[in-house]
């Protein structure tokens, strides 16, 4: 009985100690890449940087040094013929004056240490960035969520006449996730108007599973991105100054891709491993794609921010 019960014991051990599968990330190697193929460019795109945080490294990439770094925050303005398209909406704009007008006063208290990393302006939020452009919140027709997280959703309610896209599981993360999982779900109101992104059963693009003409006309396309944060998604832009892929928190740094590493928080280990690859492959295969991760500082380095556009 004892013999059996150490049997027991050890394997149970060593299943606890072996690495789950997924660790070794799939490399794709035979990854059929479907091209864009043909379809309206949008009329340009610039980039609203709504602040900055202050960082290490180890949080972005899983098993960095401790290294310390400060990344952008940004969102996205995409003009078409019929209007603007905003690619998530940053921080909330009182994050930059009074923080427990957006968290509360016990959270802001609370977060106190976590909040102070944040550099930001009023001027820096995406509503104050518009105006500086000429552009009227009501010019926004469109807003499209790479996810739910609340650094990516802050001005959300500045933008309630707008159609909103993201998928369902993101929507659902958002009003029911929690702070604590950072999801606010101020930034969700009843009041929202939502279209939402089903991939079940829609079309392979480049190297992902599924794709969703958002316009029909080819020029922004959603593709699923899934492991960060449930229901996450990247927007490929038929850009004047070239096809770019905005790939929200899929990767938060070029490094996720080119080695593939995978990023410090995620909500499935096998999916984030998956979808780095997918990204590591298309990379490799199509280097005239711009690969934007939403926290790189080296990437908004190279691109031109409001008001410049591209």
């Amino acid at each position: 009985m004892k013999r059996w019960l150490i049997c027991i014991l050890l394997l149970l051990t060593v299943s606890a100690c072996a690495p789950p599968p997924w660790n070794e990330p799939p490399l794709h190697e035979d990854l059929t890449i479907v091209a864009p193929g043909e379809g309206a460019p949008v009329k340009r795109m610039t980039v609203l940087l709504t602040g900055w945080s202050r960082g290490d490294l180890s949080h972005f990439v899983r098993g960095a040094e401790k290294t310390p770094l400060i990344i952008p925050i940004p969102a996205f303005l995409v003009e078409r013929a019929d209007g603007y398209v905003l690619i998530d909406t940053g921080l909330a704009p009182s994050l930059a004056t009074d923080p427990s007008r957006y968290v509360g006063s016990f959270l802001a208290c609370l977060a106190k240490g976590y909040l102070k990393r944040l550099i930001m302006r009023p001027e820096w939020a995406v509503p104050a960035r518009l105006q500086a452009l000429g552009v009227e919140g009501a010019q926004v027709k469109h807003v499209v969520l790479t996810h739910a997280h609340f650094d990516h959703t802050g001005a959300n309610r500045a933008f309630l006449d707008a159609t909103f896209h993201l998928t369902d599981a993101a929507l659902d993360a958002g009003r029911h996730g929690g702070i604590f999982k950072g999801y606010m779900d101020n930034d969700f109101p009843p009041a929202m108007k939502i279209a939402p992104l089903d991939f079940a059963g829609t079309p392979p693009f480049l190297t992902f599973t599924g794709s969703v003409d958002l316009f029909g006309d080819g020029s922004m396309i959603a593709v699923p991105l899934p492991g960060h944060s449930p229901g996450a998604i990247g927007v490929f832009v038929r850009a004047p100054s070239g096809p770019t892929l905005l790939v929200g928190d899929a990767a938060y740094l070029m490094q996720n891709i080119a080695e593939p590493r995978l990023i410090g928080l995620t909500v499935d280990d096998e999916a984030e491993w998956d979808t780095l690859c997918r990204l590591k492959r298309l990379q490799e295969q199509m280097p005239e794609l711009r690969i934007v991760p939403f926290h790189d500082p080296e990437v908004f380095r190279s691109l031109p921010t409001a008001p410049e556009w591209f």
